[in-house]
C-alpha cells in the first residue's frame, strides 16, 4: 500500500505536488492569486514552475533602472538649481529692454540721460540744465531698480571693472545716453556674486553695448 500511495503521489502534476508538500498557507495564496492562471501553474511542468519562480529578468530590471534614470533627469531638469539662471536670465534681459528704452527716450526727448550702478542695483539719471544730474525716481519705467538677493552686475569700461561700491555726494552716471544716439561703450555682466566677481561656475549673461546701434545679449555657460 505504501508504495501504491507513493506512485500515485508521484504521477500527480508537480504543481499539485509542491502544494501538497507545502504547509504555508500564505504561499499557497500568494501562489494562487499569481496572474498566472493558477491551473496552469498546476498543471504545468518542473521546468515551467523553475520558471515562474526565477523573479524579474535582467531586461526586466535595466528596463525599470531606465525608467527611474528618466524620471530623476526630468525632476533634475525641472527643480534645476532653484530656477536661479532664469531669474538671472530676466535680469539681464530687463536690464538691457532699459539701457534700449533710455537710449531711444534720449534721441526722442532730445535729452541727455545716463544710468549708474551700484552693489545692490542701477537707476537712471537726467542732465537737468542748472541742477546737474537728477535722480529719475518718479519715472514709472526708469525708475531705480534693486536686483533680487544672490544677483549682482558687472561694470566692465574700457575692459576694466569699475568700482561699484563708491557712494559720491552728488549723482554722477556710469553711462551716458546722449541725444545723439551714442552711448558710453561698455560690457555688463549678470549673475552671482562672490568676494572676488560673480562667481564663474554658475551661468552669466553678458551685455555688450557699442557706441552706436542695439545692445547684444549673450550667455556665458559656467566653467568645469
Amino acid at each position: 500500500m505504501p508504495s501504491l500511495h507513493f506512485n500515485l503521489k508521484s504521477r500527480l502534476p508537480y504543481g499539485i505536488r509542491y502544494l501538497l508538500q507545502s504547509q504555508n498557507t500564505f504561499l499557497i495564496l500568494l501562489i494562487l492569486k499569481n496572474p498566472v492562471n493558477p491551473v496552469e501553474f498546476l498543471l504545468g511542468t518542473p521546468l515551467d514552475l523553475r520558471r515562474r519562480q526565477r523573479g524579474f529578468t535582467l531586461i526586466e530590471v535595466l528596463v525599470v533602472i531606465v525608467i527611474i534614470g528618466v524620471m530623476v533627469t526630468f525632476a533634475t531638469l525641472s527643480l534645476g538649481d532653484g530656477g536661479r539662471a532664469e531669474r538671472i536670465e530676466t535680469e539681464a534681459r530687463r536690464l538691457a529692454a532699459l539701457l534700449q528704452l533710455a537710449g531711444d527716450e534720449a534721441v526722442l526727448n532730445a535729452r541727455e540721460l545716463g544710468v549708474r550702478f551700484d552693489e545692490a542695483g542701477y537707476g537712471f539719471l537726467a542732465l537737468q540744465p542748472g541742477s546737474g544730474w537728477v535722480v529719475l525716481g518718479d519715472d514709472p519705467l526708469l525708475r531705480p531698480r534693486t536686483l533680487p538677493d544672490g544677483i549682482a552686475v558687472n561694470l566692465l569700461l574700457d575692459g576694466l571693472p569699475a568700482d561699484l561700491s563708491e557712494t559720491p555726494e552728488e549723482p554722477s552716471p556710469h553711462l551716458l545716453l546722449l541725444s545723439s544716439g551714442e552711448r558710453t561703450p561698455c560690457e555688463l555682466e549678470v549673475g552671482v556674486p562672490t568676494p572676488y566677481g560673480l562667481d564663474p561656475a554658475v551661468v552669466r549673461y553678458r551685455l555688450t553695448a557699442p557706441l552706436l546701434g542695439a545692445l547684444e545679449v549673450a550667455r556665458i555657460e559656467p566653467e568645469r
